[in-house]
């Protein structure tokens, strides 16, 4: 029984955290215009140009705490 109760928890959890991580990249899509955001095995990559200085990059860091 505990098993179950465990896997099913393990399931929700594991759900809950793409859902999280498909909003972050949606987020970061409309944050950063003209750069792809890839979901990928568990990570998310961001390609494009993007200026060292530029403010929104401590966005970034910022949801990553």
């Amino acid at each position: 029984m505990l098993s179950g109760l465990e896997a099913r928890g393990i399931a929700a959890a594991e759900a809950e955290t793409a859902r999280a991580r498909e909003r972050v990249a949606a987020a970061l899509r409309i944050a950063f215009p003209g750069v792809e955001v890839l979901v990928q095995d568990g990570d998310i990559y961001l390609s494009g140009r993007l200026d060292r200085d530029d403010a929104r990059l401590r966005w970034i860091g910022s949801q990553l705490l």
